[in-house]
Protein backbone atom coordinates (compact mmCIF):
# COMPACT_ATOMS: atom_id res chain seq x y z
CA UNK A 1 0.00 0.00 0.00
CA UNK A 2 1.10 3.27 -0.80
CA UNK A 3 2.69 5.50 1.89
CA UNK A 4 0.59 8.58 1.43
CA UNK A 5 -2.24 5.94 3.16
CA UNK A 6 -0.30 4.89 6.33
CA UNK A 7 -0.14 8.62 6.98
CA UNK A 8 -2.63 10.81 9.67
CA UNK A 9 -3.62 13.86 7.61
CA UNK A 10 -1.73 16.29 9.36
CA UNK A 11 1.17 14.31 10.30
CA UNK A 12 4.23 14.44 8.08
CA UNK A 13 6.75 11.87 7.25
CA UNK A 14 10.00 12.55 8.54
CA UNK A 15 12.14 14.62 5.90
CA UNK A 16 15.40 12.55 4.38
CA UNK A 17 18.86 14.37 4.81
CA UNK A 18 19.15 16.53 1.55
CA UNK A 19 22.65 14.54 1.44
CA UNK A 20 20.68 11.80 0.94
CA UNK A 21 18.65 12.79 -2.42
CA UNK A 22 20.59 12.08 -5.51
CA UNK A 23 19.41 14.39 -7.89
CA UNK A 24 20.04 17.01 -4.82
CA UNK A 25 23.47 15.71 -4.68
CA UNK A 26 24.38 15.97 -8.18
CA UNK A 27 22.62 18.84 -9.28
CA UNK A 28 24.04 21.17 -6.45
CA UNK A 29 27.49 19.67 -7.56
CA UNK A 30 27.42 20.27 -10.89
CA UNK A 31 25.81 23.97 -10.20
CA UNK A 32 28.59 24.36 -7.65
CA UNK A 33 31.85 23.56 -10.16
CA UNK A 34 30.19 25.55 -13.00
CA UNK A 35 29.61 28.59 -10.98
CA UNK A 36 33.71 28.38 -9.50
CA UNK A 37 34.42 27.48 -12.81
CA UNK A 38 33.02 30.54 -14.41
CA UNK A 39 34.52 32.53 -12.06
CA UNK A 40 37.99 31.13 -12.23
CA UNK A 41 37.91 31.89 -16.06
CA UNK A 42 36.85 35.01 -15.49
CA UNK A 43 40.10 35.69 -12.68
CA UNK A 44 42.49 33.73 -15.31
CA UNK A 45 41.38 36.12 -17.99
CA UNK A 46 41.53 39.57 -16.13
CA UNK A 47 45.36 38.06 -15.13
CA UNK A 48 46.37 37.32 -18.82
CA UNK A 49 45.43 40.65 -19.93
CA UNK A 50 46.53 42.85 -17.05
CA UNK A 51 50.14 40.66 -17.97
CA UNK A 52 49.67 41.32 -21.98
CA UNK A 53 49.20 45.14 -20.42
CA UNK A 54 51.69 45.32 -18.51
CA UNK A 55 54.41 43.49 -21.22
CA UNK A 56 53.48 46.51 -23.65
CA UNK A 57 51.66 43.02 -25.75
CA UNK A 58 48.24 45.48 -26.55
CA UNK A 59 47.75 49.41 -26.77
CA UNK A 60 45.30 49.80 -24.50
CA UNK A 61 46.34 50.29 -20.78
CA UNK A 62 45.95 47.76 -18.31
CA UNK A 63 43.18 48.89 -16.07
CA UNK A 64 41.41 50.42 -19.08
CA UNK A 65 41.52 46.82 -20.50
CA UNK A 66 40.37 44.59 -17.38
CA UNK A 67 37.50 47.27 -16.59
CA UNK A 68 36.29 46.90 -20.09
CA UNK A 69 36.72 42.69 -19.70
CA UNK A 70 34.70 43.13 -15.72
CA UNK A 71 31.99 45.46 -17.81
CA UNK A 72 31.88 43.11 -20.43
CA UNK A 73 31.15 40.43 -17.75
CA UNK A 74 28.87 42.33 -16.03
CA UNK A 75 26.50 42.90 -18.81
CA UNK A 76 24.61 40.05 -19.77
CA UNK A 77 23.12 39.55 -16.56
CA UNK A 78 22.33 43.01 -16.15
CA UNK A 79 20.68 43.18 -19.99
CA UNK A 80 19.14 39.01 -19.77
CA UNK A 81 17.91 39.39 -16.35
CA UNK A 82 14.24 40.16 -17.03
CA UNK A 83 14.02 37.57 -20.24
CA UNK A 84 16.14 34.73 -18.09
CA UNK A 85 13.11 34.65 -15.33
CA UNK A 86 10.64 34.65 -17.88
CA UNK A 87 12.32 31.61 -19.68
CA UNK A 88 12.76 29.87 -16.28
CA UNK A 89 9.37 30.24 -15.82
CA UNK A 90 7.88 28.92 -19.12
CA UNK A 91 10.33 26.48 -20.47
CA UNK A 92 11.35 23.38 -18.42
CA UNK A 93 14.31 24.06 -16.17
CA UNK A 94 15.62 20.51 -17.29
CA UNK A 95 16.00 22.04 -20.81
CA UNK A 96 17.24 25.12 -20.05
CA UNK A 97 20.07 23.85 -17.30
CA UNK A 98 21.28 21.54 -19.67
CA UNK A 99 21.18 23.99 -22.50
CA UNK A 100 23.19 26.27 -20.29
CA UNK A 101 25.96 24.17 -19.13
CA UNK A 102 26.46 23.18 -23.28
CA UNK A 103 26.41 26.84 -23.85
CA UNK A 104 29.13 27.44 -20.49
CA UNK A 105 31.38 24.88 -22.16
CA UNK A 106 31.17 25.75 -25.28
CA UNK A 107 32.43 29.01 -24.54
CA UNK A 108 35.02 28.16 -22.67
CA UNK A 109 36.15 25.94 -25.35
CA UNK A 110 36.27 29.04 -27.58
CA UNK A 111 38.30 30.95 -25.03
CA UNK A 112 40.74 28.34 -25.00
CA UNK A 113 40.87 27.96 -28.84
CA UNK A 114 40.59 31.54 -29.70
CA UNK A 115 43.55 32.29 -27.61
CA UNK A 116 46.00 29.33 -29.19
CA UNK A 117 44.79 29.60 -33.21
CA UNK A 118 43.68 33.33 -33.20
CA UNK A 119 45.95 35.94 -33.93
CA UNK A 120 44.29 39.41 -32.85
CA UNK A 121 42.02 36.94 -29.79
CA UNK A 122 40.63 39.63 -27.86
CA UNK A 123 37.33 40.64 -29.48
CA UNK A 124 37.29 36.50 -29.87
CA UNK A 125 37.86 36.84 -26.02
CA UNK A 126 35.17 39.39 -25.08
CA UNK A 127 32.39 37.68 -27.43
CA UNK A 128 33.18 34.54 -25.46
CA UNK A 129 33.02 35.88 -22.34
CA UNK A 130 29.40 37.67 -22.49
CA UNK A 131 28.39 34.43 -24.38
CA UNK A 132 29.02 32.31 -21.07
CA UNK A 133 27.50 35.17 -18.71
CA UNK A 134 24.50 34.94 -20.67
CA UNK A 135 24.88 31.25 -20.33
CA UNK A 136 25.06 31.72 -16.26
CA UNK A 137 22.26 34.34 -16.37
CA UNK A 138 20.17 31.81 -17.60
CA UNK A 139 21.30 29.14 -15.23
CA UNK A 140 20.79 31.35 -12.05
CA UNK A 141 16.84 31.18 -12.40
CA UNK A 142 16.64 28.12 -13.68
CA UNK A 143 18.33 27.15 -11.13
CA UNK A 144 15.75 28.07 -8.78
CA UNK A 145 13.28 26.75 -10.72
CA UNK A 146 14.68 23.63 -10.53
CA UNK A 147 15.24 23.64 -6.76
CA UNK A 148 12.10 23.05 -5.31
CA UNK A 149 11.55 20.21 -7.61
CA UNK A 150 14.31 18.44 -6.65
CA UNK A 151 14.49 18.47 -3.04
CA UNK A 152 10.47 18.32 -3.11
CA UNK A 153 7.72 20.85 -2.78
CA UNK A 154 7.29 20.40 1.05
CA UNK A 155 10.86 21.53 2.08
CA UNK A 156 10.81 24.76 -0.08
CA UNK A 157 9.05 27.48 1.69
CA UNK A 158 5.15 28.88 -0.40
CA UNK A 159 4.72 32.27 -1.43
CA UNK A 160 5.31 33.55 1.77
CA UNK A 161 7.19 32.22 4.27
CA UNK A 162 5.52 33.74 7.61
CA UNK A 163 7.93 34.83 10.21
CA UNK A 164 7.73 31.76 13.07
CA UNK A 165 9.00 34.52 16.01
CA UNK A 166 7.38 38.29 16.04
CA UNK A 167 9.82 41.22 15.20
Amino acid sequence: MKQALHTPPGESRAAQPLWRNRDFVVASSSRFLATAGAGAVIISVMLHLQNLAATGQTAVAGPWLVAAYLFCSALPLALLAPWAGRLADTRDSRTLATASAVVSAAAVAGMGLSLQYVENYLPALFAMTFLLDAAQAVAGPTWQALLPRLVGEDRTPGPWAPCRQPL
